[in-house]
């Protein structure tokens, strides 16, 4: 049985989950690093679930999406030269999708650029 391994190329944990920016409350990029890390399972079994497939999927890809500051996530997307299963695709998205941050309750949204490197 092989070993299934993803890397998060901005792994850190974080205890604070709010910082000050700009005169205003935001998220800590550590905390949200940590919110992902919380889910790699979820998406080491999406990524075991394309392998099953045949697939030869592996290297760099990028979670893109934003957290709106009631905490939900919206516009999730994944970017890869390599990805062509909407099988995997969905399935990232929706673990995307399931995590819920904290409100800031300021107004604004986050950006979040997530890199995560997929290697069998």
């Amino acid at each position: 049985m092989k070993k299934i391994i993803i890397f998060s190329l901005l792994a850190g944990c974080a205890s604070q989950q709010f910082i000050e920016k700009n005169g205003k409350k935001t998220l800590n990029p550590m905390y949200i690093s940590k919110k992902l890390n919380e889910n790699t399972p979820k998406f080491t079994q999406c990524y075991k679930e394309e392998l099953e497939t045949g697939s030869k999927l592996s290297g760099l890809i990028k979670l893109d999406f934003k957290i709106l500051d009631n905490g939900t996530v919206s516009n999730s997307e994944i970017t890869s030269e390599n990805i062509v299963s909407t099988t995997f695709l969905n399935c990232m998205i929706a673990v995307i999708n399931e995590i819920h941050y904290p409100a800031t309750h300021n107004g604004e949204f986050i950006n979040i650029t997530q890199p995560l490197n997929l290697r069998p």
